[in-house]
């Protein structure tokens, strides 16, 4: 390996790792709590603040973060998951949103036909801004 690549191999690395670091650190910290995925994908952030602002208004009960937390890792039988990894609880995420659909609990929010857990995350993501 000549000076010159082994420089700049390691100025990448001493960049990239604090950027990693810190990205991982904010963009993951309960992200999945608080950022509906499909609805993320097509919706900015802005419109997702503003549906979880109207969901609360609507649901006056679910206006506390730790509520909104609870029901969002709560169970179809209203039993809390105890799935601690990452990448489960966003599966489990998934699932119930995908449940919901199947079931009709949804709701209408600024033209969108979200389910339940959607707009408890826009909620919860109302609150955390």
């Amino acid at each position: 390996m000549n000076r010159r690549l082994f420089i700049i191999s390691s100025a990448v690395v001493a960049i990239g790792l604090p950027v990693a670091y810190y990205y991982r650190k904010n963009k993951w910290d309960n992200s999945y709590l608080t950022t509906p995925c499909m609805l993320s994908n097509i919706c900015d952030k802005k419109t997702l603040i503003q549906i979880g602002e109207i969901y609360r208004k609507q649901v006056p009960g679910e206006n506390v973060k730790q509520t909104l937390k609870n029901l969002i890792v709560t169970n179809n039988t209203g039993k809390l998951t105890t799935l601690t990894d990452h990448e489960q609880i966003v599966a489990f995420i998934d699932e119930k949103i995908r449940q919901e659909f199947q079931r009709s609990e949804t709701t209408i929010i600024k033209n969108w036909i979200i389910s339940i857990t959607e707009a408890r995350q826009c909620a919860l993501l109302s609150l955390s801004t």
